[in-house]
C-alpha cells in the first residue's frame, strides 16, 4: 500500500467494537444478578445526566432501574422517563455505550438498542474532520495534522520541507491543539518523511513525528482527551 492510500484510507483499527448476539446475551444474565451503575442522559445534553443502579433485567431484557439516592438528596422522578437517551456503565473493567429508550409501567425500564464496548487503547489515533480540528505547532509555524494518538502526530506539508523535516530531526517547544485544547509538547521526532502524490496529482510530504520526554501528567491528560474526543463522534455517528 503506498503513502497515498494510507492517508485516504480511514482508520480501520475499532475504538468502539459492537457486542455480539452472543455477548450480549451473557452481559444481560449478568446485569441480572450484580447492580451496576448506568448513566443516563438526553442526546447533546450529557452535563444532565442522571445516575441509576440495575435492579434486574426481565424476559424481554428491559433493565429494571432504581434511581440512585446520594445522603440527604430528595427522591424525584426521571425527567428522561418516555425518551430516547444514551447510556454509559462499566462492567468487569470494560466500558459500555449505548442508546435506548427509558420507560415507566410498574417499574422503570431501560431498553438498549445498540450496545458498543469501548476499547481503550493508547495507540488509538483519532482523525481530523470536520469537528476535530488537529494543530502542531513547529518553530512557531501551524501545521493541520491528519490525525493524533498519544504517541505523536501525523500531518501533510510542502515537498520543499523535505529537507527540514528529515527522519530522526528532533525539535523542541511544540504546541500540540486539539479543538479547543492545547499541550505544550516539550520535544518531538521525525519518524517518517515521504513524498506521495495526493487526489490532484500533486506531490506533497507526509511527516509522522513522535513525542519525546512527555511529561507523565501530559501523556495522561492527552490521552483521556482523545478518547473523549473519540467517544464523542461515535456517540454522534452511531446514535
Amino acid at each position: 500500500m503506498n503513502d497515498s492510500e494510507n492517508i485516504s484510507d480511514p482508520n480501520k483499527r475499532n475504538y468502539f467494537n459492537p457486542v455480539s448476539p452472543a455477548e450480549k446475551n451473557k452481559l444481560y444474565d449478568s446485569l441480572a444478578t450484580k447492580k451496576t451503575k448506568i448513566i443516563i442522559w438526553l442526546k447533546n445534553k450529557e452535563d444532565d445526566a442522571e445516575t441509576f443502579l440495575t435492579d434486574g433485567v426481565l424476559k424481554d431484557q428491559s433493565i429494571i432501574l432504581k434511581k440512585e439516592i446520594k445522603i440527604f438528596s430528595k427522591i424525584k422522578k426521571s425527567s428522561f422517563t418516555n425518551n430516547s437517551v444514551l447510556v454509559k456503565f462499566t462492567f468487569n473493567n470494560d466500558s459500555y455505550f449505548s442508546n435506548g429508550h427509558l420507560y415507566k409501567k410498574e417499574k422503570l425500564l431501560l431498553k438498549l438498542e445498540k450496545i458498543f464496548i469501548h476499547k481503550k487503547r493508547k495507540d488509538f489515533r483519532l482523525e481530523a474532520c470536520s469537528v476535530i480540528a488537529l494543530q502542531i505547532k513547529i518553530d512557531d509555524e501551524v501545521f493541520d495534522a491528519k490525525d493524533i494518538s498519544a504517541g505523536g502526530v501525523c500531518f501533510i506539508t510542502s515537498k520543499e520541507n523535505k529537507e527540514r523535516f528529515q527522519i530522526n530531526n528532533i525539535f523542541t517547544e511544540c504546541k500540540l491543539r486539539i479543538n479547543r485544547e492545547r499541550f505544550e509538547i516539550p520535544q518531538i521526532q521525525i519518524v517518517k518523511s515521504s513524498i506521495f502524490s495526493n487526489a490532484r496529482r500533486e506531490e506533497q510530504l507526509l511527516v509522522a513525528i513522535q513525542f519525546i520526554n512527555l511529561p507523565e501528567s501530559v501523556d495522561n491528560l492527552l490521552c483521556k482527551h482523545i478518547h473523549i474526543e473519540a467517544r464523542g463522534l461515535i456517540l454522534a455517528k452511531e446514535f
